[in-house]
């Protein structure tokens, strides 16, 4: 994607994060999960505190095109990956491509060697297509119940 700038958040970022991981789930995932899932997980992304403590203490990026921020991904080091959210203007436009490629080369060049995540319904075909295998789908709660997929990519073989 052209124009597309990727780098390390910073706690200016909260405010412009915290309304796109919200809108997006309300928007874009809200196809696949039911209004009052939707609500409950947009609510998830409230606390300010929690957004500064990923920043702080997870590889978090943005992805920034036209000083908006577009995208955002974050690793915890472990190899988790925390979240990777597109803004709903820019789905399709090769944002998250961009995001998981800088995730996994840190992950890489940080030595591990296996990047799992929780995916929901909306990114499981992205996912799939970028070599990440499903463990299992699951069923979890945040305060309502809704499916998910523990998901693994092996990078050794990268």
């Amino acid at each position: 994607m052209c124009g597309i700038t990727i780098r390390k958040a910073v706690e200016n970022d909260i405010f412009e994060i915290r309304r796109l991981f919200q809108e997006t789930i309300l928007t874009v995932n809200r196809k696949d999960y039911t209004e009052d899932q939707a609500e409950c997980w947009a609510d998830r992304g409230e606390n300010k505190e929690v957004w500064k403590e990923r920043i702080k203490e997870q590889y978090f990026i943005v992805a920034v095109l036209d000083e908006l921020i577009t995208g955002f991904a974050a690793l915890k080091p472990d190899g988790y990956l925390n979240s990777l959210f597109v803004h709903k203007d820019y789905q399709g436009c090769g944002v998250a491509s961009a995001l998981l490629y800088h995730i996994e080369n840190h992950a890489i060049s940080n030595n591990l060697t296996l990047i799992t995540a929780d995916v929901s319904i909306t990114a499981l075909p992205f996912f799939l297509k970028k070599g990440y295998k499903i463990i299992q789908e699951q069923t979890v709660d945040i305060g309502v119940k809704m499916i998910n997929y523990k998901m693994e990519k092996d990078l050794k073989t990268e």
